[in-house]
């Protein structure tokens, strides 16, 4: 009864008015208000994604995205207090009154929890979309979280709900919880860890030292998904990410350096083999642009002499990772044709068989 009294007081504060009509009357006013808003809704929406279209960013059309949820929910909350400014409270039951209170005190906190959640989403994909990368799934579950934590605390002091019994109960129970889940929670942290020192970001194409490569695909509080290129998904715990030995191949530059080495026989003109290789670099980069003609393939004599011949290695440049085998395949190719061409022979390696 002292809820029920509670809840009434606050009834009666948040709408101080004459209190006169009936409750159908109160329910005709909700309808027409609740219909009313909705279309203002729809022609609001209307207007301004037209005004979005011709925003070149885009900016327009997700912020109206991100609030169009809250937007209902403050139509409807506006609605009640129409159809409950004059209604008599005393023609309602008493647990009808509480059910209101929760109503409405639920819809004000948790729609501007939602709001305040997806605009500060959209603040940090435009930051991330800058720096060339979308939002990690991790980081807008942080972001809900950061924001239904007070929401939750805002509600609870409304209804007079003390937390220091929940936090004692919390602080017990947390213990028996974080034994159960330590490999979950060591995944979570190890996720923040992962995100927060930047070894990698969504979009990169890495590879761990125990062999599994890809592309980024997203950072989740548990794990992260590599694209590999054959377009599968490969799952990694976020712990074994953040003991792994990453390497990075879009840091600090996407562009890549490849190697093609070369086997000739041991009379072979080394110049010779260098111009060869050079042509067959020059022709490949005129019908493939991802051979980078801005840094001019170049050949060394670095490995020299190997064991069943001499050995010239052809490097060049890749946009990134992936560019560099249909590179490779042209070059091969290119290579093979140049070198029966001008009757270069390739170093075969011969084995003795004693008898």
């Amino acid at each position: 009864m002292n809820l029920l009294k509670q809840q009434d007081s606050i009834f009666r504060d948040a709408l101080p008015h004459s209190w006169q009509n009936s409750p159908l009357e109160a329910a005709i006013v909700f309808a027409i208000a609740l219909l009313a808003g909705y279309l203002v809704y729809r022609f609001l929406m209307r207007g301004v994604s037209r005004l979005a279209t011709h925003d070149g960013s885009g900016m327009q059309g997700r912020f109206i995205e991100a609030l169009r949820v809250p937007l209902l929910m403050w139509i409807l909350l506006v609605a009640l207090l129409l159809a409950l400014r004059n209604l008599n409270v005393n023609s309602i039951p008493a647990l009808l009154q509480a059910l209101l209170v929760y109503a409405l005190l639920g819809l004000i906190v948790v729609s501007f929890t939602m709001a305040a959640a997806r605009i500060t989403i959209l603040v940090l994909s435009a930051y991330f979309l800058k720096r060339g990368q979308p939002i990690s799934t991790l980081t807008i579950t942080l972001v809900r979280i950061v924001w239904a934590i007070p929401g939750v605390l805002v509600v609870m002091n409304l209804f007079g709900l003390s937390i220091t019994p929940i936090l004692t109960a919390l602080g017990v129970g947390g213990l028996a919880v974080a034994l159960g889940l330590r490999d979950t929670l060591a995944n979570l942290f190890a996720g923040f860890y992962v995100i927060i020192a930047g070894q990698f970001d969504q979009g990169d194409f890495v590879k761990l030292s125990s062999g599994e490569e890809g592309y980024v695909a997203d950072i989740r509080w548990r794990m992260t998904s590599l694209r590999t290129l054959s377009n599968h998904l490969v799952l990694i715990p976020n712990s074994k990410i953040a003991e792994a030995i990453v390497t990075n191949f879009s840091k600090p530059d996407r562009l890549m350096s490849i190697s093609l080495p070369v086997r000739v026989h041991h009379g072979t003109d080394i110049e010779k083999v260098e111009s060869a290789l050079l042509a067959c670099a020059a022709e490949v980069s005129a019908s493939n642009p991802d051979l980078l003609a801005g840094i001019p393939p170049s050949v060394s004599f670095i490995s020299g002499f190997v064991e069943h011949g001499l050995e010239l290695t052809l490097a060049f440049t890749v946009p990134e990772y992936q560019k560099q085998y249909k590179v490779l395949d042209q070059l091969r190719r290119a290579v093979l044709r140049k070198f029966r061409a001008e009757g270069i022979e390739f170093a075969v390696p011969v084995r003795r068989v004693v008898q």
